[in-house]
């Protein structure tokens, strides 16, 4: 309903994809907001490998779809 107020509280929503070391390799992170003053660079979850960087694109997709959706 356009005007009108909402009552949800805002969503964390990702913030990028970045290239991280995780299991001693490259892989695909997806950052998310940083909440209660932790540092930027351990907000976000490993997403793929770097070899797999189609797979990273779908998750990120799906990730965004759903927090549109709400």
């Amino acid at each position: 309903m356009p005007g009108a107020s909402s009552t949800r509280a805002p969503v964390a929503r990702p913030q990028g994809a970045a290239l991280r070391p995780h299991r001693g390799d490259l892989w695909w992170w997806m950052r998310w907001p940083s909440r209660d003053g932790t540092p930027d660079s351990s907000t976000g979850v490993p997403l793929t490998p770097v070899e797999r960087t189609s797979d990273a694109v779908r998750r990120i997709v799906g990730v965004m779809a759903a927090v549109e959706d709400g």
